[in-house]
């Protein structure tokens, strides 16, 4: 398992009207490059839509098998691995914004556009830079080599 991280800021839970969720979660599973996928969401009809609705779009894209797994209602551990994301994303979107701000001497608020950007470069840093256990970075697991390019802080002037 590759244990790759995506996030994406969105306006609102659930479809947007320009698809732009949709085409992003497509492009995530894509850079993975696996004929078969199983997308795991809790069961709030918000989030199924979506499941659904990138599902087509990733068959449309030529995926062989993607399928939709919901959790287990009343069963927090079915998204442990979820949770730990989450909590992983959350530190490092913690600590780039720090440093943005240290960079630019001032507060960002966290509506600024921004901060948008940041929480999808944040899920790449991790992606891209922090070992596991094994040693390689999930960018490495996923796609069989480190990433090349040189990081720079985010907002560096």
């Amino acid at each position: 398992m590759a244990k790759s991280l995506f996030a994406h800021a969105v306006p609102k839970k659930g479809l947007d009207e320009d698809g732009y969720i949709v085409e992003q979660l497509k492009q995530d599973v894509l850079w993975l490059g696996h004929a078969k996928v199983v997308i795991r969401s809790d069961n709030e009809p918000a989030l199924v839509q979506v499941v659904q609705t990138t599902l087509a779009a990733l068959k449309m894209a030529g995926v062989t098998s993607a399928v939709e797994e919901g959790s287990a209602p009343y069963d927090p551990q079915t998204n442990g691995a979820a949770e730990n994301a989450v909590r992983l994303l959350k530190g490092t979107l913690k600590a780039n914004m720090l440093g943005l701000e240290r960079q630019i001497e001032a507060r960002v608020p966290v509506d600024h556009p921004i901060v948008t950007w940041l929480v999808s470069h944040s899920a790449s840093v991790r992606t891209m830079r922090v070992k596991g256990p094994d040693g390689r970075t999930a960018q490495q697991r996923a796609r069989g080599s480190a990433a090349s390019t040189r990081l720079i802080p985010f907002g560096e002037v």
